[in-house]
């Protein structure tokens, strides 16, 4: 489990300056601009955050062989799985959706989540989890999350760790994430962290 309130963190404001990235050992120009989908073509399994992915996105698999602490696949497409909270882990998110197809992902998720709809997506939790143990059994124990083999990462390991985020550390998460949604600011130590769908 993660430290308290780990799962608050909002995005830099100066996450696409070349200060920014520059600093995070970035060196080439990130343009914001190539992130502006359309929230309803958001697909249903990325877990709420700012970052997400949409369905228009056609499974290229590059973005999460570059950050596979945060993005996975499923039969349809990509999907951000562990939302970023760390001035790195954002850093490693843009990186790898710029370096796939960054008019497929969508950065603009805090002005569109609200309470009710982070809800209904804690209420389908239990079809995630259905369909990555149903994926767990039917896989090799050698089969690689990607076809780039500098990635070695088990894809029942990736599932592995995503099922545990789901059922250990998504909870947490979301919770400081509503509080972030209506408060305006992230959690701090003696903040009390509303109750999804309460």
């Amino acid at each position: 489990m993660h430290e308290s309130k780990r799962w608050s963190t909002s995005p830099p404001d100066e996450l696409f300056t070349e200060e920014f990235l520059h600093a995070n050992g970035v060196e080439y120009e990130i343009e914001v601009d190539r992130f502006a989908v359309r929230w309803k073509e958001k697909y249903w399994k990325n877990t709420p955050g700012p970052f997400y992915s949409t369905i228009s996105n056609m499974m290229s698999l590059l973005a999460s062989s570059d950050a596979p602490s945060h993005l996975f696949y499923d039969e349809r497409c990509e999907f951000v799985w562990r939302p970023p909270c760390t001035e790195n882990e954002y850093v490693d998110c843009i990186t790898a959706m710029w370096c796939d197809e960054a008019d497929s992902y969508g950065i603009d998720g805090n002005e569109h989540w609200t309470p009710p709809l982070v809800a209904e997506w804690w209420e389908r939790r239990g079809e995630l989890i259905d369909w990555a143990q149903g994926l767990q059994t039917s896989v090799s124990e050698n089969e690689r999350t990607s076809w780039d083999p500098s990635v070695d990462i088990s894809l029942r390991s990736m599932l592995t760790q995503y099922i545990d985020f789901i059922e250990n550390e998504s909870e947490e998460y979301l919770r400081s994430y509503v509080f972030l949604l209506l408060e305006g600011r992230p959690a701090r130590d003696g903040d009390r962290l509303p109750i999804i769908g309460g």
